[in-house]
């Protein structure tokens, strides 16, 4: 027998003298068949054993070759994103010069300096101002995406209170808000934590206008900031939730904090001193800063949430663009939470608001101080 398989067998008919065979020798037959067999087998084994292995380096050559060339390949993907950022991050920059110009002599019309105008002449300069401003928006925040893509957006962390930062950016667009009648109030003690102040107040400005933009008139923005000890989970469940869960989080991550209305850019607790606010002086590890912008406007079902943050992408694609803006908004704020080594996640359900959640380490290897 080879293996499981009969092979052939083996004949002793030829002996000088009648022959009877005891067990004992039938014994000795049957394993000198057997050894044979075995050995039968173990030939087989090897010639499979290198006809695979034959095989296998075939298919490990063809795998070094394709594995050069998906390399060779991602070198040039990487070197023509690069160019484009550069060019991008170029000609946005190169736009905005005779786009400030544009509105430079178009604020000098509107206001009357070079003569009075006719009341059409100033709806059309209205009108340029208007598209002019939306053009700006759209080429600075290309600017910003294409810096960042490039790795030229600088990034400098520093010591910064949260708490402060919110209610200046809430107080920013207190005016905006009020206008449509949405109550916008802060919860947040001093938060001290290493960011980049300016790049994250963008961030908090791409949320805090969309929360207010997406809103319904006469509803509500709360924002929240505080600490949690180790990091969160980077997406909650998609359904509806109830609004005080939605508004408030987790008291885990955010301690209850009494809000308080935003009336302007006096709304600002005063910093406290370096090093200070929740979790005191050591307050290093895996800490991890956690914002809340909530709202009780529309909502985001389930299956538009995947495309949120891709450029160039918004929800509303109805006749008309009820709400209008680039799209981008979403996609930076992204990219700023991600320089700070964070992430952003989205809870939301259509006609229960929205809240987006940005989760930072609360410390940096390379703070400023």
């Amino acid at each position: 027998m080879t293996g499981n398989g009969w092979w052939g067998f083996m004949a002793f008919d030829d002996c000088a003298d009648e022959q009877s065979w005891p067990e004992i020798e039938q014994e000795a037959l049957r394993a000198a068949s057997g050894l044979f067999g075995s050995a039968i087998a173990a030939r087989a084994g090897r010639e499979a054993l290198r006809v695979s292995l034959e095989t296998v380096g075939s298919i490990l050559e063809k795998l070094k070759g394709q594995s050069a060339e998906i390399e060779r390949q991602n070198v040039e993907l990487t070197r023509a994103n690069r160019m484009k950022s550069e060019f991008l991050a170029a000609i946005t920059h190169e736009l905005k010069t005779p786009l400030n110009a544009i509105l430079g002599f178009a604020d000098l019309l509107d206001a009357g300096l070079a003569g009075e105008l006719a009341r059409q002449q100033r709806e059309y300069v209205g009108d340029i101002l208007g598209a002019a401003r939306q053009l700006h928006e759209l080429v600075n925040r290309l600017l910003d995406l294409a810096q960042i893509d490039a790795g030229k957006k600088p990034f400098i962390p520093e010591e910064t209170d949260l708490g402060a930062l919110l209610h200046d950016a809430a107080a920013a667009q207190a005016a905006a808000a009020q206008a449509r009648g949405i109550a916008v109030t802060v919860a947040a003690d001093e938060v001290m934590a290493s960011v980049d102040a300016r790049l994250l107040r963008q961030l908090l400005d791409e949320l805090i206008g969309n929360a207010i933009k997406f809103n319904r008139d006469g509803g509500t923005v709360t924002l929240r900031a505080g600490v949690s000890p180790s990091p969160q989970p980077r997406s909650a469940p998609h359904g509806r939730l109830d609004t005080a869960d939605r508004l408030r989080g987790p008291e885990a991550v955010l301690p209850e904090v009494p809000a308080r209305p935003v009336k302007g850019e006096g709304a600002k607790p005063p910093l406290p001193p370096r090093g200070g606010g929740a979790g005191g002086e050591g307050a290093e590890g895996g800490e991890q800063v956690i914002i809340e912008v909530a709202d009780s406007g529309i909502g985001i079902a389930a299956a538009d949430q995947a495309h949120l943050f891709e450029p160039f992408i918004q929800i509303d694609a109805t006749l008309g663009r009820k709400y209008g803006g680039t799209g981008l908004g979403l996609v930076l704020a992204r990219r700023i939470a991600e320089m700070h080594g964070g992430s952003i996640a989205v809870d939301s359900a259509p006609g229960q608001g929205s809240r987006f959640t940005v989760q930072l380490p609360r410390r940096l290897a390379n703070i400023s101080e």
